[in-house]
């Protein structure tokens, strides 16, 4: 008989859960670890301990108590979850596709996990396989905002803008301020020539948040793409305020204000962006700017998925 019985295992295991959902994770482990102890192979102990490990940088531990998972139940859905989880974010997608699927197996209907597949396939450009992981998410789970957001990531991926457009806004439909939504949508329709409207979509990403100077550079695109120079001046300023050392953003602020006319202000943006990116040789020259709307600061956001389980 073990150290910790039978009966005493269970809630403690279900305390370690608890303090980790509290974003207490060092607190989890030690409890992981006094029920590993009695029972060394105790799956929900070790798969706890492991997904702690992986939250809390030590990948080496963490990828040790998976492995001492798969040693008892080589098939563990949740293990082979965090192993895909923790491989993506090494940038080892094949590794994650697999061990996803591995783990589709067992959870066939898990919509959430569809989607996860379908983040790691868009990573590597299957963007066909990616597609067909998103809708049976959404047809696992039509509420799943996520994977409709992804859904269109890899619609306009393909280049196929409308159904990609029909996607964003129902993601709109459901959640007005889902993070990312208005600005790809906004890039969308830019990339459209629809300027009117990408400049209404940037201007609800700003609603949703002000500070994104990647989406004041965008609003900036759009306004001179439309013959609004100092509109375009004021977000680029607005821009760099936030970020004041991005070389990007005062590029583009230096051109703008070139065309405009703002020659003495223009000659110090230039400045101040070849400081910080002597390689740019166009600034450099600075005889034959290049157009702000070819060099748009934030394309698509990433697809989006949750990297823990």
């Amino acid at each position: 008989m073990g150290i910790v019985s039978d009966a005493a295992v269970n809630p403690i295991v279900l305390q370690a859960a608890e303090h980790f959902a509290a974003g207490r994770p060092d607190e989890a482990d030690a409890l992981c670890a006094e029920v590993l102890k009695a029972e060394p192979d105790h799956v929900p102990a070790l798969h706890l301990a492991a997904v702690a490990a992986f939250v809390s940088d030590r990948a080496a531990e963490g990828a040790a108590l998976l492995g001492r998972i798969f040693s008892v139940d080589p098939e563990h859905a949740p293990a082979l979850v965090t192993l895909g989880d923790a491989l993506a974010v090494k940038g080892e997608q094949e590794g994650a596709v697999a061990a996803f699927r591995r783990a589709l197996v067992r959870r066939p209907d898990d919509a959430g996990l569809h989607n996860k597949l379908g983040v790691a396939l868009g990573e590597l450009a299957r963007f066909d396989e990616a597609e067909a992981a998103y809708r049976r998410a959404l047809a696992l789970d039509a509420q799943l905002t996520r994977a409709c957001f992804n859904l269109a990531v890899v619609l306009a991926e393909q280049g196929r803008l409308a159904e990609a457009e029909e996607a964003y806004r129902a993601v709109i439909a459901r959640e007005p301020s889902y993070r990312g939504v208005w600005l790809n949508l906004g890039n969308l329709l830019i990339d459209q020539a629809r300027l009117g409207e990408a400049e209404a979509a940037y201007r609800h990403a700003l609603d949703v948040d002000p500070d994104d100077p990647g989406v004041l550079c965008n609003l900036g695109a759009a306004l001179y793409r439309q013959g609004s120079l100092e509109d375009a001046i004021v977000q680029y300023r607005r821009a760099i305020a936030l970020a004041p050392d991005n070389a990007p953003a005062l590029r583009l602020l230096g051109l703008v204000l070139h065309e405009a006319g703002h020659l003495q202000e223009a000659a110090e943006a230039y400045r101040r962006s070849f400081a910080r990116d002597p390689s740019d040789h166009v600034i450099a020259a600075t005889s034959v700017p290049v157009s702000p709307s070819s060099a748009n600061w934030t394309r698509r956001s990433r697809p989006a998925s949750t990297r823990c389980c």
